[in-house]
């Protein structure tokens, strides 16, 4: 799936960047802290969008205050890509914890014109 959004996001002419599993080839700072998002674009000063891929095992709470709120914080638009039946489960937990996502995408999103 990571490869999926990071072509998606090509497609739009991003500067793509991805860390594909537990691979941390790619890296930003933020807040002077190191982190490696799934997928992330950028245009030359900045992080633009910031994407994570959750699977039905990691979309819990302490997964949410770990990754999530910390990429909300930052200036870049930060994206989840959650499987379609979770999507509900993805938005409960961002309510309850007051998490600022520009947008949630099921998988499925990615397998259109594929």
């Amino acid at each position: 799936m990571v490869c999926r959004v990071a072509n998606w996001l090509k497609r739009e002419g991003l500067s793509v960047y991805s860390n594909l599993g537990q691979e941390k080839n790619q890296l930003v700072i933020i807040d002077g802290q190191l982190h490696h998002p799934d997928v992330f674009s950028y245009d030359g000063t900045k992080i633009q969008k910031v994407y994570e891929i959750e699977t039905e095992a990691t979309i819990k709470e302490q997964r949410a205050e770990e990754q999530w709120k910390f990429y909300s914080f930052g200036n870049a638009r930060f994206y989840l890509v959650v499987p379609d039946e979770y999507v509900a489960a993805a938005k409960e937990i961002i309510d309850r914890l007051r998490i600022k996502v520009a947008d949630i995408f099921p998988f499925s999103q990615f397998y259109k014109d594929s």
